[in-house]
């Protein structure tokens, strides 16, 4: 049933002049509108156009079965209702096409990654254009990119014409990865990112991450680095004060790293029970090291227990920057050693692999 409208109104000047203003925003809003998946840009220019015409002349309201009893009235919150929801609708799908198009180039850089890693003769012609296409993925313009990306397909695909031979079996196995992508995507969607104790992202998120760090910083030459982190005497605060606390005590953790650690390009995930790990892209190692000692004095805030009992938490930090030429595990387990020598060392610091 349609929502009931307002009995009283304003001076007629006054709701004249309103009518109007409002009636020509929706019209503005229908004309600048774009295809969406559940609604085209011409259905909602029409639809706009007949809200409109029911402000301005009472014409019937376009989400309307059957004609209300009694004079016309206008259904203002009909038009808010309506507006609001294609607003949030656009919202949705310009989210899930950057999301998208930036998936679509990390796959691109990916494979660059595999076709380049054989053979160096060739990477000069290619690496000034690859970082106009870094450059060009940070950017808010969807027409730079979409440039940057035409320009750098041409110039690899130059390279791949002198070594087509040696690339058929990297282009194969890109192609099984493609014909898999969407199964992967919709099986992530469906195991979830987060955790669901510490709200944040869980293991697998954090893989399928750091991988892809590794790729773009092989193609970019960018630096990236790791934080490995392990909350001191973990096994005493649940002894002490029980595992609900303790639980506590771990998303209090979180917290405070996730509220340090809070670029954009930062990822805070949850490595196992109590371990935790922060990737760095485009961050050196005296950088990592400088946040590592903030996340310290962030998590020193955290009190396990309360009253008279409670006593502050610390963490032990292992901090690696990716080498050139390094593999993924190899990289893990520098951090992981740098770890284990700052627990080692006396915990509550800081050391790097």
């Amino acid at each position: 049933m349609p929502v009931a409208e307002r009995t009283s109104e304003p001076p007629a000047e006054e709701l004249e002049t309103a009518v109007e203003s409002v009636a020509a925003v929706v019209r503005a809003f229908g004309s600048h509108g774009f295809d969406t998946d559940d609604f085209d840009a011409r259905s909602l220019a029409e639809t706009c156009e007949a809200w409109a015409l029911h402000l301005l002349v009472h014409a019937e309201a376009p989400d309307v079965v059957a004609p209300r009893p009694g004079p016309p009235r206008r259904m203002w919150r009909g038009v808010i209702r309506f507006v609001a929801e294609r607003r949030k609708a656009e919202q949705r799908y310009v989210v899930q096409s950057q999301t998208t198009l930036r998936d679509a180039v990390f796959a691109f850089a990916h494979a660059i990654s595999r076709i380049l890693s054989g053979d160096h003769g060739a990477d000069q012609r290619v690496a000034a254009q690859l970082g106009r296409l870094r450059t060009a993925v940070a950017s808010p313009s969807p027409d730079e990119l979409r440039r940057e990306v035409g320009a750098a397909v041409d110039a690899i695909e130059a390279v791949m014409q002198e070594r087509r031979e040696r690339s058929a079996k990297e282009a194969s196995e890109l192609s099984a990865k493609v014909q898999t992508l969407s199964a992967q995507l919709e099986e992530a969607r469906r195991d979830g990112a987060m955790d669901a104790l510490t709200k944040i992202a869980n293991r697998k998120t954090f893989d399928d991450h750091v991988a892809r760090v590794v790729d773009l910083a092989t193609v970019m030459g960018s630096p990236a680095s790791l934080l490995m982190i392990d909350i001191d005497h973990f096994k005493q605060v649940n002894d002490a004060y029980g595992h609900p606390a303790g639980d506590a005590v771990l998303r209090a953790v979180c917290d405070a790293i996730a509220r340090t650690c809070k670029r954009k390009s930062d990822l805070v995930a949850r490595y196992g029970g109590e371990e935790i790990a922060v990737v760095l892209a485009d961050t050196v190692l005296d950088d990592a090291r400088a946040l590592a000692r903030r996340v310290q004095a962030a998590v020193r805030s955290v009190r396990a227990g309360e009253g008279a009992a409670a006593r502050a938490v610390t963490v032990s930090i292992g901090a690696a920057q990716l080498r050139g030429g390094e593999s993924l595990d190899e990289w893990l387990a520098r951090a992981d050693k740098a770890l284990y020598a700052a627990k080692a060392g006396g915990r509550d610091r800081v050391d790097v692999g």
